[in-house]
């Protein structure tokens, strides 16, 4: 399963273009990210020897997808293979987890702030493109270096709350199964006295957004220990503590609704606020988003990627496929048996528009398949029989990844595991 796939897509871009060509999307039409202002920064690549250049104010990706701001049609570069984005005043480039990765002068990266000169490479053999961030000083200041290094993706700095959590999780982990059911009870008594506790304190204070923001990342804390504590239940069998974790979870729920109305009192699920924006924010927050939190015009953005989606037959095709299959029901049941969002399910829709015999481009990892687009390791994994024909792009009956039910299982699994991580609180 490759995230660069599961970036919204720009879709008022579409349009073919033929092998070893490109397409340009000028900054009016580039995909717009959150950042501060920033010096233009110049584009130059060849295609057949021609020069091309373009200059882009604003965020923008590198891809194959029609909705990239520059786009090839190699096919070692990924369907979202690039971001350039802007953060605290500086331009950043950084890898969408692509096939064949991303290279800045010569050296592969994940992300990485951009100096005033640079070459930018897709993959190994790919694409070369040469960047220069116009009128910029050279080398980066203070301020910068401190936002880059310390700012809110500094995820080192544990406090007090997050410490004992980690400890009783390490002090269940060594436990014998006999003794599962007092462990658990009382490592989740102590997680929710805590965070009653800091509730009650937060409250009788003035209320903050910074004090707000804190209480949001204190529960999403305790929903990563909870779900570490659930997968030893389930390995252990013990359907006592199965249904102690179940009582845990109800109260979690009752505490996310005093949360909401500490929200009303902040004025941020106001009156004023409309029906489609509060649902806008629902959804933010089933995927882990801090209402407080998010970037400046995220709702507005949100509404224009909507409207452009309604401009194409994309989601329609996907979703009457999905319905042909009668995964509808299936996938949303699986993804609430394993405490996930059923939103989830639009995941595969961005990954296969739901085609069954989906088949992606030959990588590094390997081809992905099926309406998740498992690659091979990551299939096998999580349960599932990749088949004889697995370094083919070929449909295979024998490949589970061809099977939406046992393909959906895994990706659950999957998905559970990336929210059972600390860098989801």
């Amino acid at each position: 399963m490759n995230d660069d796939d599961y970036k919204l897509p720009n879709p008022s871009a579409a349009g073919g273009s033929p092998a070893a060509e490109l397409t340009v999307i000028g900054p009016e039409h580039a995909a717009r990210r959150a950042g501060d202002p920033a010096h233009p920064l110049k584009v130059t690549w060849l295609v057949d020897g021609e020069k091309h250049t373009a200059r882009f104010t604003q965020g923008f990706d590198l891809g194959r997808s029609a909705y990239c701001g520059i786009r090839f049609s190699d096919d070692g570069v990924s369907r979202m293979h690039t971001r350039l984005f802007v953060k605290a005043g500086a331009w950043h480039v950084a890898d969408l987890d692509s096939g064949n990765g991303s290279m800045l002068d010569g050296l592969r990266i994940t992300e990485a702030m951009l100096p005033e000169q640079s070459t930018l490479q897709l993959g190994d053999d790919g694409p070369r493109l040469w960047l220069e961030a116009e009128g910029a000083k050279s080398g980066a200041s203070m301020d910068q270096i401190a936002e880059y290094y310390f700012g809110e993706r500094a995820d080192d700095q544990a406090g007090h709350k997050t410490l004992m959590f980690r400890r009783v999780y390490r002090r269940v982990e060594r436990k014998q199964k006999r003794r599962y059911r007092g462990i658990i009870a009382g490592a989740v008594g102590l997680l929710m006295l805590s965070i009653g506790i800091g509730i009650s304190q937060y409250l009788a204070l003035q209320k903050t957004r910074e004090l707000a923001m804190e209480i949001f990342y204190s529960m999403q804390t305790m929903q990563v220990q909870v779900a570490r504590i659930d997968t030893l239940v389930r390995a252990s069998g013990d359907v006592e503590s199965r249904a102690a974790i179940g009582a845990q979870r109800e109260e979690m729920r009752a505490m996310e609704a005093r949360y909401d109305r500490f929200l009303d009192e902040l004025g941020i699920l106001g009156p004023d606020l409309s029906a489609e924006d509060r649902v806008i924010l629902k959804v933010a927050r089933m995927f882990g988003e801090c209402e407080l939190n998010m970037p400046d015009g995220f709702v507005r953005e949100v509404k224009n990627y909507i409207a452009k989606w309604q401009t194409t037959d994309r989601l329609k095709n996907g979703l009457r496929s999905m319905h042909e299959q009668n995964l509808t029901a299936t996938i949303s049941t699986i993804m609430l048996e394993n405490h996930l969002p059923p939103q989830f399910l639009y995941l595969a829709l961005q990954e296969s528009e739901f085609k069954a015999r989906a088949i992606g481009p030959k990588t590094r990892f390997g081809i992905a398949k099926g309406i998740w687009q498992f690659i091979p390791s990551t299939a096998r994994r999580y349960g599932l029989r990749t088949g004889p024909l697995v370094e083919l792009r070929r449909h295979d009956p024998r490949d589970q990844r061809f099977d939406a039910i046992r393909a959906t299982e895994a990706a659950a699994l999957y998905l559970r595991d990336i929210y059972s991580k600390e860098s989801q609180a």
